[in-house]
């Protein structure tokens, strides 16, 4: 949540990105709500080197690139794809988290850290009192709050798996995600779990067990 941000919560949150990245073979995208948080979470991630990276190669979306600089990001993630892959972090509701296809199976683990739940203003104030009005008392929050923040991850974490011979892993990085007003939220076939080891549930996956 916005308010238990901070310096202890930003390197937790590195940390388990770390154990995503140092147990995944290939490529991870990583996306965040802001340009604020991914910085932070980017700052720990460098402050720990190589091993935090698990040996892969760091690429990072910045506020105000265009078209050109994203498609550039892509080309180098693919071109990393043979190795020991590479990080691509970017936010959510932007271009990488949801127009572009990561074709080939290109990823191997999407993170999607956090709900992008829009800031406080008079436009979200007027879609909850409309979707109120049209829908019944409590729906309003409902629909014009948590649903275009629900949308938003769906399609960042759907970057992983473009056709039915694609295989990955989706880690969703926010204990909101097993409420029941969000996780009735998702598609029926997904399932999210609580992870009692991220690391080695990861490794699992990859290692076919």
């Amino acid at each position: 949540k916005y308010t238990a941000r901070g310096p202890e919560m930003y390197a937790r949150l590195a940390a388990g990105v770390s154990d995503v990245l140092r147990s995944t073979p290939g490529n991870v995208a990583v996306f965040t709500p802001s340009y604020a948080l991914l910085g932070s979470i980017r700052d720990s991630l460098e402050g720990g080197g190589r091993k935090a990276l698990g040996g892969k190669e760091l690429l990072v979306e910045e506020r105000g690139m265009g078209k050109r600089d994203r498609e550039g990001l892509t080309d180098e993630l693919k071109g990393l794809k043979g190795g020991r892959g590479g990080v691509l972090m970017g936010v959510q509701g932007g271009s990488l988290s949801e127009g572009v296809d990561y074709i080939g199976n290109l990823l191997s683990a999407v993170v999607v850290i956090g709900l992008p739940l829009a800031p406080p203003s008079k436009e979200v104030d007027a879609l909850v009192t409309y979707f109120d009005g049209k829908f019944g008392k409590g729906k309003g929050e409902q629909y014009g709050y948590i649903n275009p923040a629900m949308n938003r991850v769906v399609q960042a974490a759907g970057r992983l798996i473009r056709t039915e011979r694609d295989r990955g892993v989706v880690v969703l990085m926010d204990e909101r995600f097993l409420h029941r007003r969000y996780l009735g939220t998702f598609p029926p076939d997904w399932t999210p779990e609580a992870a009692e080891d991220l690391e080695h549930q990861v490794s699992d996956f990859f290692d076919g067990r």
